[in-house]
């Protein structure tokens, strides 16, 4: 789960570093942690 977190922190603090005032939305079963093995 740590590296999920390290990801997403990396994803986020490089679209912040582009676009300061940037708003970042997640979605889908996997942003819930809903996912299944039949999930896109």
């Amino acid at each position: 789960m740590k590296d999920k977190k390290q990801i997403l922190k990396r994803i986020k603090d490089i679209i912040l570093n582009k676009e300061p005032s940037a708003k970042i939305y997640l979605y889908g079963s996997r942003a819930r942690s809903k996912n299944t093995p039949d999930s896109d």
